[in-house]
């Protein structure tokens, strides 16, 4: 007789759904010979595989449990997010829903980090107490560097997905069901149209999700247009800057060289012209002996040069 497993909402969410031809090809699978499974469990609740797990209490197959050990919740989410981003069968928005889930689950560790601080301030003594300790950001840039890293985004980009990840929510908040139709790539939500498209009137986005010939959800066309042509500008202004950057002198040894030899013309000048206009008979003292030592150390400095350019010369 199999085990009948607990479900939870929050991991039966995170376990994006299988695509209809996917989910006939393994119950065919299963018919057929039973196709074995062990299914990963935390404290009796089933944490991935609900499609499989469906189908194996429907045609009466057994199945094994592995049990995984987790402090709390938030670490099995995290846990099934990272399982989740495994697949190759992953729509773009839920490889965005999942990396902000990620990011959810490992901000919670952030959390936990801030109330045992909060705890440990409130046992000091009231001398101790200087000022109040700082409160954990919504947005915490070591984290987004954390889930980029490991998934190789940049932060701006792990950011961008947070912010499409918690709006898809409050859409699902508002219109129940929608999430799902979204991940399973049966609705399609661009990236950049998914702040303007939750700052439209509810019933205008009532009107769309209810049609059942809907297949993208986005603003209005003007809209839709002057974000478009926002993104064209910015990345205008990107090549620009690029395109600046590559315009930078290739290094050329003989800069250095030909600078002083450039600068050297105008000191002999300078030089000729004090040399014949100067009044040396009855300038200072202190005026010629101040020109007496920056001579010398021109002097020092020419003969220098003067060695290292014979040294290179017999190299």
């Amino acid at each position: 007789m199999h085990r009948i497993l607990q479900m939870d909402r929050v991991f039966r969410d995170l376990d994006i759904p299988l695509q209809p031809v996917q989910y006939r090809e393994l119950e065919k699978r299963i018919q057929k010979n039973g196709s074995a499974a062990s299914f990963p469990i935390w404290q009796g609740y089933l944490l991935m595989g609900y499609d499989k797990y469906n189908l194996m209490i429907k045609h009466h197959r057994h199945f094994t449990c592995l049990e995984k050990q987790f402090a709390r919740k938030t670490d099995a989410v995290a846990w099934i997010c990272r399982e989740q981003l495994k697949r190759t069968d992953l729509t773009k928005p839920a490889t965005y829903w999942l990396l902000y889930r990620l990011y959810d689950a490992l901000l919670d560790a952030e959390r936990r980090i801030q109330a045992k601080e909060q705890f440990q301030y409130k046992k000091l003594s009231p001398s101790c107490r200087s000022e109040r300790p700082r409160e954990t950001p919504r947005e915490n840039t070591a984290v987004m560097k954390m889930v980029g890293g490991e998934f190789h985004y940049d932060k701006l980009t792990i950011r961008n997905y947070v912010q499409f990840g918690r709006q898809l929510d409050r859409l699902n908040d508002m219109f129940p069901g929608i999430r799902d139709r979204v991940l399973k790539g049966d609705v399609e939500i661009a990236l950049i149209y998914m702040n303007a498209l939750m700052d439209m009137p509810p019933e205008e986005l009532q009107k769309m999700i209810s049609d059942p010939q809907c297949k993208k959800l986005r603003p209005p066309e003007h809209i839709t247009r002057e974000i478009l042509q926002h993104r064209e500008a910015k990345q205008k202004r990107r090549v620009h800057v690029e395109t600046a950057i590559k315009k930078i002198p290739a290094y050329d040894p003989d800069a250095e060289l030909n600078g002083l030899a450039y600068t050297i013309g105008a000191w002999t000048k300078a030089i000729k012209r004090t040399n014949d206009n100067a009044d040396f008979h009855n300038a200072t003292k202190q005026g010629k002996e101040n020109l007496h030592r920056v001579l010398k150390a021109l002097i020092i400095d020419i003969d220098s040069l003067n060695n290292k350019l014979e040294e290179a010369e017999h190299e």
